[in-house]
Parts: C-alpha cells; sequence; structure tokens
C-alpha cells in the first residue's frame, strides 16, 4: 500500500467513526435505564388568583432593555411553589401612566415562564387560559422574564431560598449575564 492510499484509508475510516459517534449523540437512548425514568412526571402545584396588587407598595426594579417602561413587582405577591416555580406580579407602567399588570411564574430548573392572569381596576384578574410555558431567551417575548430570572428571581436553575431576598437582589439590579 502506497503512502498516499494507506493516508486516504486512514482518513476514510477517522470520518466514518466521526459519523457515527455524532449520530450516536444525537440518537435517543433506547436501552438501560436513569434516574429520570424513575422520576415522577412533573405536575404544576395550585396556582389561586393573587390578591389585588397593591399599586402603592410596589417594589420597582430597572431591566437592560431599550424601552421607556418603568417595571415593579407587587412584593406581597411573590411565593416559592412546592412545584419549582417562583410567581408573582409584575407591574409594567408606560410613560403616559398606563399600566400592565400580569401575575407570571417563572420554572427556574427549566428556565420556562407562564402568564397566569393579566389584572385590571374595572375587571380584576382574568385568566389568561391559552397560556403554556414558554423557553426563556435572550430574544423575543420572553426576554424581560430571562432578565428578571438572571437578576434574582432564580438562583441558577433553582428557586432562591427567600422570596423578599429575590425582589431585594431584583431591585439592586444583581448583574443579569452572570
Amino acid at each position: 500500500m502506497t503512502h498516499s492510499s494507506l493516508l486516504s484509508a486512514l482518513l476514510t475510516a477517522c470520518l466514518a467513526l466521526v459519523g457515527h459517534v455524532a449520530f450516536a449523540a444525537n440518537s435517543p437512548i433506547t436501552t438501560g435505564s436513569t434516574a429520570d425514568d424513575d422520576a415522577p412526571a412533573w405536575q404544576e402545584g395550585p396556582v389561586p388568583a393573587p390578591a389585588a396588587p397593591a399599586l402603592d407598595k410596589l417594589a420597582p426594579f430597572k431591566l437592560e432593555m431599550a424601552t421607556n417602561l418603568r417595571w415593579a413587582l407587587d412584593p406581597n405577591s411573590v411565593s416559592l411553589g412546592r412545584d419549582g416555580v417562583i410567581r408573582y406580579v409584575l407591574v409594567a407602567t408606560s410613560d403616559s401612566g398606563a399600566a400592565n399588570v400580569l401575575y407570571e411564574g417563572i420554572r427556574c430548573g427549566t428556565a420556562e415562564v407562564r402568564t397566569y392572569a393579566r389584572w385590571t381596576a374595572e375587571a380584576g384578574w382574568k385568566d389568561n387560559e391559552s397560556a403554556t410555558w414558554q423557553p426563556l431567551a435572550f430574544r423575543g417575548a420572553t426576554r424581560r422574564a430571562m432578565l428578571m430570572a438572571r437578576g434574582g428571581l432564580c438562583d441558577g436553575k433553582t428557586l432562591p431560598s427567600d422570596a423578599r431576598r429575590a425582589v431585594r437582589e431584583l431591585q439592586q439590579g444583581r448583574n443579569f449575564m452572570n
């Protein structure tokens, strides 16, 4: 075998091996058992509607976003659920004074957000019946929730140890990108 044919055969074998490894890495594992196989499927706990927001007692915070909205949480609404969800009432106020009031939850472990309801002074809470869990991202509709999660509402992939501390960290502007 010549040197060039040996090199060609070796290169072909390496490419075949790389292709096999890449295929195996992207293939689902169908045999064996993992700890996740035995774990029960995640079940969301009860989500009762919160009290009307205390608009005079809001905890304002800033987000690194190009927007004229002012952000605040109702600190009494922030709760840490046994199901791994931090829930809160968010108030976004425009320069004209119009306020959007949302009841949301973030699953820190899976980096997802869900809007449960919207509030108006005239009608109270209106359930968002079509709401589903949406993945957090630094772009698009969930950017704000991602920044809030990184800003203190989550401690990495876990819930914070204390709801009040989470609100304080969000207000103090914990570094969003760390």
